[in-house]
């Protein structure tokens, strides 16, 4: 019977390994893995240009007003009550809830409702801060980090995302690169913060292999799992950093190994993930979004703003709209604009609700996203209207769009934008910065009356000289508390 037995039991390994036994490589830790590990344990704070260290606590302010400012979306509530009974209490807030649970609780609950408003920023094919920031605040609190332990352990962490998805080599075969990607940035910070060394945050990267997951059938369906994915990166980062701090071991080759990241996922260009490492930041090319959609509307919302308001058009006006996009544009906000099942995320994701807000209420915010707006008869009747070509010979992801206006008093009119807005060629003003964060504290009750903004703007501004991060994540606690609460706040 034994004899029976092996051939199919020699089939069962190999599928499930890849090699027989006598097969299996050298898993000594060599190659591309081991030089982004000896980076994540090798970043210091002094040796890190201004830039870099002002463009974090940039990124980690707007992170956490949005998380703030996303608190009631949908299925936040829901995710939260799911987390205090799947999590034990802990160390970690909830930010704005009043509750506290164990790290990788805290960091599920806030990452998503830091993406709830899909006003995150986005580095290149990834939405990497709402995976990192709330991954490593939660671990920063539980285990009394100081300020400079948790920027090293963010910009370590987010810029391994941003090299994983530059990085990437076509085609992209439907993985959500945020959360696939962001795992192993998530897991690689978390590593750092808690000051394993360079061999164990191998163990935690490799670890992230067997959590990495994501698909883009969210965003088409355009359903919640869109928000959830990034939140269960973060969460499953934190897992895996303290499981390698635990003893577990995971695979030292994650990305170049036979059956690593690279192989099963999404094809890598080694050379794109090392160039210049620890010297050029690629996370320094992160977009600050402009508007609380999709960012493959963003060109055309401008777009259409800017022939609005250099005609001096009303609605009256336009009497057709046209869109030229790319491919991938059209497969990520093209459809027919359909609020019946999930309407903030159908919103978000239709280029032709954003460019009917253009044309009847003179831009995109956040009052866009409320209900009642999104079920506004006239924006419906005015999106079924609006025509989207597509341009089959460019193969841009965020850019190029052409809007054209047909008139009633001056005639056509076309706008073509042809970079992404908020990226590196259309950097997002700081007047417009200010004017994004201020959008997001508007809906934090009683956040701008106590002056929220000014307070959480100096502790952010301070966090590298502060022993510990109590100042930030005691605020981030108190926010949703009473009002003498509030008062008190660090």
């Amino acid at each position: 019977m034994a004899i029976l037995l092996r051939p199919a039991l020699l089939a069962l390994e190999r599928s499930e390994t890849g090699f027989q036994a006598d097969e299996r490589p050298d898993v000594a830790m060599t190659g591309e893995s081991k030089q982004l590990h000896r980076f994540v344990a090798d970043v210091d704070l002094d040796r890190l240009p201004a830039t870099v260290i002002a463009r974090a606590k940039r990124h980690i302010l707007e992170t956490v007003i949005l998380a703030l400012a996303g608190g009631s979306k949908e299925g936040v509530a829901e995710i939260r009550a799911l987390a205090k009974v799947e999590y034990a209490q802990g160390p970690s807030a909830v930010w704005g809830a009043g509750d506290r649970l164990q790290p990788s609780g805290a960091a599920l609950v806030n990452s998503y409702a830091a993406a709830a408003l899909d006003y995150d920023t986005l580095c290149n094919t990834v939405h990497g801060d709402v995976v990192i920031i709330p991954a490593v605040l939660a671990m920063a609190e539980a285990r009394q980090a100081t300020g400079r332990q948790l920027l090293e352990a963010y910009i370590a962490g987010i810029e391994v995302t941003a090299r994983l998805s530059f990085s990437a080599q076509p085609p992209q075969r439907g993985w959500t690169h945020t959360s696939v990607f962001g795992v192993f940035g998530a897991a690689a910070a978390v590593a750092r913060l808690i000051g394993l060394p360079e061999t164990r945050i191998g163990h935690a990267t490799g670890i992230a292999l067997s959590l990495a997951a994501g698909s883009q059938q969210s965003n088409v369906e355009k359903v919640l799992t869109k928000r959830l994915q990034p939140a269960l990166a973060a969460r499953n980062g934190v897992f895996a950093a303290l499981a390698a701090e635990a003893g577990i071991s995971g695979p030292q080759q994650s990305l170049e190994g036979r059956c690593g990241l690279w192989s099963l996922y999404q094809a890598g260009d080694p050379a794109l993930l090392l160039k210049d490492l620890g010297g050029d930041f690629r996370f320094l090319e992160t977009i600050l979004k402009g508007y609380p959609v999709c960012s493959c509307s963003h060109a055309a919302i401008v777009a259409c703003l800017e022939l609005i308001a250099i005609n001096a058009l009303d609605p009256a006006d336009i009497s057709e709209v046209e869109v030229t996009v790319t491919p991938f544009m059209v497969h990520m906000v093209g459809g027919d604009f359909d609020p019946s099942r999930d309407p903030v995320v159908a919103a978000q994701f239709s280029i032709r609700y954003a460019l009917a807000c253009c044309i009847l209420r003179g831009g995109v915010s956040l009052a866009d996203l409320d209900l009642a707006a999104i079920c506004d008869p006239a924006i419906q009747e005015w999106a079924a209207r609006i025509q989207i070509t597509v341009d089959p010979e460019n193969d841009g992801e965020l850019a190029p769009a052409r809007v054209r206006l047909k008139t009633r008093s001056k005639g056509v009119l076309e706008r073509c934008v042809s970079v992404m807005p908020g990226s590196v060629e259309a950097p997002l003003s700081d007047a417009a910065f200010k004017g994004k964060l201020q959008d997001c504290v508007d809906r934090i009750p009683g956040f701008s009356e106590q002056g929220g903004l000014v307070r959480l703007e100096e502790i952010v501004e301070a966090i590298d000289r502060s022993d510990q991060c109590t100042d930030l994540t005691g605020f981030l606690a108190a926010v949703g508390q009473s009002s003498n609460d509030f008062d008190q706040r660090p």
